[in-house]
């Protein structure tokens, strides 16, 4: 009998979109790779379908990363990693093997979007983009952003999000703007001094 709910993949959702991990690195996350009481995940290995068949290798960029965790999310983990083994998968199929993420799409997160109202058109890979656009609202610096999305270059980051970057540019001007009244003016006698 198939199962009307499935908490676990709106978990698996928040996880993508508050952690900006790939979807192949979230299939092949291991138990062991999420380090609770520091509230991280090592990323160090991802998981790509081919022929039926699901493969794993190391992510995307052939380097590890550790990823911080939101406490909020880490309260979820806690509750959904109970009991599990350090070898289980973080995130499995309904028969408790390893998750192929395209049942998963074609299965839960298209539906959901559905149902959501959101355009017809969001992918996985959005969450990502999402997680990207969040830490640059809240002025994260590229290589901060870089590290935690597992780009292999600044460059990558700048060219895929350097976008967004610009709507920091009035923030940035006002934050100068409060330093300049906020330093004292030099007397215009003591400028003349100088200038002398």
């Amino acid at each position: 009998m198939r199962r009307r709910s499935y908490p676990e993949r709106g978990l698996l959702v928040r996880f993508a979109g508050f952690t900006g991990l790939r979807s192949g690195e979230i299939v092949a996350l291991r138990a062991e790779a999420v380090d609770l009481m520091r509230a991280r995940v090592q990323v160090v290995a991802s998981a790509s379908e081919a022929y039926g068949k699901i493969q794993f290798g190391p992510p995307k960029t052939y380097q590890r990363r550790s990823v911080p965790l939101p406490k909020t999310l880490v309260g979820e983990l806690t509750s959904h990693l109970g009991g599990r083994a350090a070898t289980e998968f973080v995130f499995t199929s309904s028969r408790g093997g390893p998750l192929r993420h395209s049942n998963f799409y074609a299965r839960h997160f298209k539906p959901a979007v559905i149902r959501a109202g959101l355009p017809e058109a969001t992918r996985f890979h959005d969450l990502r983009h999402s997680y990207a656009a969040m830490l640059i609202a809240e002025g994260a610096h590229p290589r901060a952003i870089m590290e935690r999305l597992g780009h292999s270059t600044i460059q990558v980051t700048l060219g895929t999000y350097g976008h967004l970057f610009p709507n920091l540019e009035a923030s940035l001007t006002e934050a100068l703007d409060d330093v300049y009244r906020g330093a004292e003016p030099v007397p215009p006698a003591e400028v003349r001094e100088i200038e002398g």
